[in-house]
């Protein structure tokens, strides 16, 4: 074998682990963990469904792989600032908005795994915007009217609010996207306004 077999095979191996990423996520969001077929995402991703087994060892640690990387791309994206909440909730808004599958894994990921250890990837991204903002807090540039846990939950739970309502209520009721999103910022300004 020469040396330049080698890092071809290694950019082969990453492409490929990465189509399987890629299609695991929309398989994991559009059916869950337990509707999800390993069939289907080999298919999808163009390879032996074999690798799924070799690269990540099950469909479960196919799942976590996933979602571990949807989380890493969420906070690349999103930019989380304790001293922007208006801002952040504002990005993930766009988000959610922009790629419905996204609140969709989240919310499979809330149901088939409520009871398990957690992710490393999710613990370490709490970890990391509480730690901020209990450092705004400490600071003086925000509120402390709540704990940082309820901030955060407040917050995400404003950002996501619309794609969470019955598809009814949003195509008779709900106003055009810039309104909605005027309306999250709002929402968590008045959230964090000191009182």
């Amino acid at each position: 074998m020469t040396e330049t077999a080698r890092p071809e095979r290694t950019r082969d191996a990453a492409r490929t682990k990465q189509r399987l990423l890629d299609a695991a996520r929309d398989e994991f969001a559009e059916y869950g963990i337990a509707g999800a077929r390993v069939e289907r995402i080999a298919g999808a991703a163009r390879c032996n469904k074999a690798l799924i087994y070799a690269y990540f060892d099950s469909k479960d640690g196919l799942f976590d792989a996933a979602f571990a990387a949807h989380v890493q791309a969420h906070l690349d994206r999103v930019n989380f600032d304790g001293t922007d909440l208006p801002g952040y909730a504002g990005r993930l808004f766009d988000i959610v908005e922009d790629d419905p599958a996204v609140i969709r894994l989240a919310s499979w990921y809330r149901l088939e795994r409520s009871n398990g250890p957690g992710l490393d990837a999710v613990i370490s991204a709490n970890e990391a915007r509480l730690a901020n903002l209990r450092q705004a807090q400490s600071e003086g540039k925000l509120t402390d009217r709540w704990d940082a846990t309820a901030i955060l939950v407040f917050v995400v739970s404003i950002a996501n609010a619309w794609a969470t309502l019955n598809p009814e209520f949003s195509a008779t009721s709900a106003p055009d996207r810039a309104k909605r999103r005027l309306a999250v910022i709002d929402a968590v300004t008045s959230l964090i306004a000191s009182h």
